[in-house]
Order: C-alpha cells, then structure tokens, then sequence
C-alpha cells in the first residue's frame, strides 16, 4: 500500500507510531541534505541526549545557527 503525506517545507516534524508504520521510510525520502536528523533508536545517540540533554539544544544551534 502506498501513503500519501504532504509535508510542507520549511517547518519542524515529530514523527511518532508504532514499528514498521514507515516513519523512517518518509523521513529519508523528504530530508536533504541540509536538514538535521537525529536518530534516537541507537542507544548511544539515547543514552548521549539523555545524559546531557542541552547537548540536543547546542546541536540544533550548531547547527542552523553558526554555520
């Protein structure tokens, strides 16, 4: 089965569901190259940001910001 979603550009996403429902699949198929993915799964990239969570915030500065 094929899903259509719309995203609009130039706006900020949470994707959130259940396994297997194809987040990961839309998500790579609409980034680009200048856009910032972060991947929680990992448990280092979770155990990173939950350690010290205003490294979540310096990143997205980081990155958009001072660049």
């Amino acid at each position: 089965m094929q899903r259509i979603v719309i995203l609009e550009e130039n706006q900020n996403y949470i994707i959130l569901g259940p396994r297997q429902a194809g987040k990961s699949t839309l998500i790579k198929a609409k980034i680009r190259p200048k856009d910032l993915y972060i991947n929680l799964l990992p448990n280092a990239e979770f155990s990173k940001y939950s350690k010290e969570p205003s490294r979540f915030h310096a990143e997205i500065l980081q990155h958009y910001y001072f660049k």
